[in-house]
């Protein structure tokens, strides 16, 4: 079954800071990367089961305000989390 990402959470960030999102959805079991777009670092993935992944990520310090495509990739191509990740800026 391929990917089908229906949510990320949380799905907003701040430059400097690391969060662990939680992907929701069907068919992750088989997921084998995930991007988050630019000024974001990918630092691991972790399956939990088919419905859910874990992914560790970092934003740059010098991150721009943006909202970011997040895909996630298996051996079928890539699909994207609806919503995707926006980075914000401190007020």
């Amino acid at each position: 079954m391929p990917a089908n990402p229906e949510s990320a959470s949380p799905n907003m960030g701040y430059p400097a800071d690391s969060y662990t999102v939680a992907i929701t959805g069907t068919g992750l079991a088989d997921v084998t990367a995930c991007s988050f777009g630019p000024g974001i670092t990918v630092l691991d993935t972790r399956i939990v089961n088919d419905g859910k992944i874990m992914v560790n990520i970092q934003i740059a310090s010098d991150a721009p305000n943006r909202s970011n495509t997040v895909t996630v990739i298996d051996q079928g191509g890539g699909a994207v989390v609806p919503g995707g990740f926006d980075i914000l800026q401190p007020q």
